[in-house]
């Protein structure tokens, strides 16, 4: 994880870790990793997971015990695959 400004405070080193819990991958924040991003790698990954450590605060949940960080959460808003991007052919007209 490397080290980090903590304003007011000073500078926190750490090998990302926050009491044995992985720390937020977000820049700026602190918070202990309630989940980890099951983001589906493609490539040389396929079959792997992103497995980015993400705060509750920044974990969006997109079915159960299914959390995607803030970069794959960006990614999905746009995704076919998405219910929220899908026509729905009967309410066509």
């Amino acid at each position: 994880m490397g080290c980090r400004i903590i304003p007011g405070v000073g500078i926190a080193c750490s090998r990302g870790t926050m009491g044995g819990k992985p720390v937020c991958c977000m820049p700026g924040c602190s918070r202990a990793a309630a989940h980890l991003c099951d983001w589906k790698l493609k490539g040389r990954k396929a079959g792997e997971t992103c497995s980015a450590p993400i705060c509750a605060s920044h974990a969006l949940e997109v079915g159960p015990e299914k959390h995607l960080c803030p970069a794959h959460a960006a990614a999905w808003a746009n995704h076919p695959s998405n219910p929220k991007n899908q026509t729905n052919p009967e309410t066509k007209t």
